[in-house]
C-alpha cells in the first residue's frame, strides 16, 4: 500500500490509473471532485459522511463510506477493498455507472434541490410555479 500524498494536476491521471482504490478521509467537504475522478476512472472510493460526499457516493453500493474521525472503521474499510477484489471491481463499475448516467451532474443536483424545495412548499400549503 502506498499513500500518494498530494498530487499536481497534471499527475492526477497518472496516480488514478496506478491506484486500487481512493481513500477521501476528510472532517469537511463540499462536493468533492476526487470523488467523481476516482468513480470515472472506475475506481471504490472510501470516504468519511462529511458534506456533500454522500450526495456523490451510495455506501455498499458505488462506494463505502464511514463516519469522520472514525479510524477503526477507516481502518476496516480500506482493508476489506484491499481484500475483496470483486468489491472494488463492482463498486467501480457502480461508481462508474452513476456519473456515466449523470446522477452526479449539475444538472440532477439541480432537479433534486429542487425537489427538495417543491416538497418543503407543499408541506407547508404553499405552491411552486413552474418557471421553465
Amino acid at each position: 500500500m502506498r499513500f500518494a500524498g498530494r498530487q499536481s494536476s497534471e499527475e492526477v491521471p497518472w496516480w488514478l490509473n496506478a491506484a486500487d482504490m481512493v481513500v477521501l478521509p476528510s472532517r469537511s467537504e463540499g462536493r468533492p471532485n476526487a470523488v467523481l475522478e476516482a468513480q470515472a476512472c472506475g475506481l471504490p472510493v472510501v470516504a468519511t459522511r462529511v458534506g456533500g460526499t454522500p450526495e456523490l457516493i451510495e455506501d455498499g453500493r458505488t462506494g463505502l463510506l464511514v463516519e469522520p474521525e472514525n479510524v477503526e472503521a477507516l481502518a476496516r474499510a480500506i482493508a476489506r477493498l484491499r481484500d475483496d477484489a470483486g468489491l472494488r471491481l463492482r463498486l467501480g463499475q457502480e461508481g462508474r455507472a452513476a456519473v456515466t448516467r449523470g446522477d452526479s451532474s449539475w444538472a440532477a443536483s439541480a432537479r433534486r434541490t429542487r425537489q427538495v424545495y417543491e416538497e418543503l412548499l407543499e408541506n407547508r400549503g404553499g405552491h411552486v410555479r413552474d418557471r421553465g
